[in-house]
């Protein structure tokens, strides 16, 4: 993943990056991943989900569905493909605004 954010400067690899980052444990490096999303946001566009993904990793679920609230709100057509892929978003399933998020968007009964 580091040479893929090498390579391609773009919020997905990023996200990966920051994800990969997280689940090993190197938070700082994460972190950074969650600053260069941030930076790339001020010129590109760079989906809200992308931010959620590290935070999901960061053990930061207030955050994560944060991310995801406003993924929905930008109209990300992408985020429900995330949803029906495990274990990426296992950690939120459990959460309330999990769900009421998944009834928004219509996925949940």
């Amino acid at each position: 993943m580091e040479t893929a954010a090498q390579i391609a400067h773009v919020p997905v690899v990023l996200m990966y990056l920051g994800y990969v980052y997280a689940s090993s444990g190197r938070i700082l490096e994460a972190q950074k991943a969650i600053d260069e999303l941030e930076e790339l946001s001020q010129t590109a566009y760079v989906p809200a989900s992308s931010f959620a993904g590290i935070y999901v990793a960061l053990g930061e679920i207030d955050n994560a569905i944060e991310w995801l609230e406003k993924s929905f709100e930008q109209g990300h057509s992408l985020l429900a493909v995330h949803f029906t892929l495990p274990p990426f978003f296992d950690p939120l399933r459990s959460h309330p605004r999990f769900h009421a998020l998944l009834r928004k968007m219509n996925l949940e009964a």
